[in-house]
């Protein structure tokens, strides 16, 4: 479902099932081709829970993100969409070492403490040609000027993904570095 600029809202009493590389969210304009700039897919994240947004930002492109609730971490809605490294001001240092798509994820009700651990999931090719993974692996969150979040992650090849170490409590822009 190609989402063109528009939210969609799943709510916690709904299951999502059946979701993989063919049947996902493209948060994508209404070719399938180019990544939305607004808009995404918002689902209820409840205190100790894990909740895929089974998202990409082209039809042919499934990049989902799991937020991991703490058993601590108040509910909340996240609205999370995928877009190409750089949206949004987004300057890394050597962008070469980075997954050339950042994660927008944003949380809807910011007044509340969080505390989530994200799995971030690309396809195989959308690394940078000096991307390495492995023990240096991190996700970067981007303050508008540099990135001032880098948490630890845990590579998995089988994905691939990368999963964070350290909870999060500010989001978006989010990339794997």
């Amino acid at each position: 479902m190609r989402t063109n600029g528009f939210t969609f809202y799943i709510s916690s009493s709904v299951t999502v099932a059946g979701n993989n590389s063919s049947r996902y969210f493209c948060t994508c304009d209404n070719t399938g081709l180019i990544p939305a700039t607004t808009g995404g897919l918002i689902m209820d994240v409840n205190t100790g829970t894990s909740i895929l947004h089974p998202v990409g930002p082209t039809s042919t492109l499934y990049m989902p993100a799991t937020l991991i609730a703490s058993p601590t971490s108040a509910f909340g809605n996240y609205i999370v969409r995928v877009q190409p490294l750089g949206s949004n001001g987004v300057v890394p240092v050597d962008a070469t070492k980075c997954i050339q798509y950042q994660w927008e994820i944003e949380d809807l009700d910011p007044s509340t403490q969080k505390d989530l651990k994200l799995q971030l999931q690309w396809v195989v090719g959308t690394e940078g040609v000096n991307f390495t993974p492995g023990p240096s692996l991190v996700i970067g969150h981007w303050n508008g000027t540099k990135f001032n979040i880098v948490n630890p992650a845990t590579y998995n090849s089988g994905d691939p993904s990368a999963l964070s170490t350290i909870a999060f409590d500010s989001f978006s822009p989010l990339c794997c570095i």
